[in-house]
């Protein structure tokens, strides 16, 4: 008989790590955005006041946080989850994730990032009602019967 415990803090472990992806891939975002802003605040004032502004426009001040990389520009996660049912009613089966990104980017849809797996889990995970994580693995359309024998997996309980 498996531990039910285990099992669920296993799934509670996935589900965070992919949450803690997509939250840092935000805050790398938000960074850039904070430099741009204060660096067009930099810009208008000494555009405003008249004065050169210091060397080059170009370089940052020292103050400006610089992300250390720039978010990839991926594909909406709603065309990513439409696919992907796509995929999965094409194969009439699961599909782990490891596969499906697999076949995704055959068909011209690629998705980028650190770890390209991971950012794919968190775009089908940010689609519940497209696209389910099945208990023992692979995904599924949301609206079609699961397969027989198949449970959904445990989501994070703050959802």
């Amino acid at each position: 008989m498996p531990d039910n415990a285990l099992e669920k803090a296993e799934n509670l472990k996935f589900e965070m790590a992919e949450r803690i992806t997509a939250l840092e891939a935000d805050l790398t975002e938000a960074r850039a955005e904070l430099a741009r802003a204060e660096r067009f605040i930099s810009e208008y004032h000494a555009f405003m006041s008249g004065d050169t502004p210091p060397e080059s426009l170009e370089e940052e001040s020292p103050e400006v946080v610089t992300p250390a990389r720039k978010r990839p520009r991926n594909p909406p996660k709603e065309k990513v989850a439409e696919l992907s049912v796509e995929i999965i009613r094409e194969r009439g089966e699961p599909i782990p994730r490891d596969d499906l990104y697999e076949a995704l980017d055959e068909r011209g849809l690629h998705i980028e990032g650190k770890d390209p797996r991971m950012v794919l889990s968190t775009m089908l995970w940010r689609q519940p009602e497209t696209v389910v994580r099945l208990k023992r693995g692979g995904y599924w359309p949301a609206n079609d019967p699961l397969p027989e024998g198949e449970e959904l997996a445990a989501r994070a309980a703050s959802e």
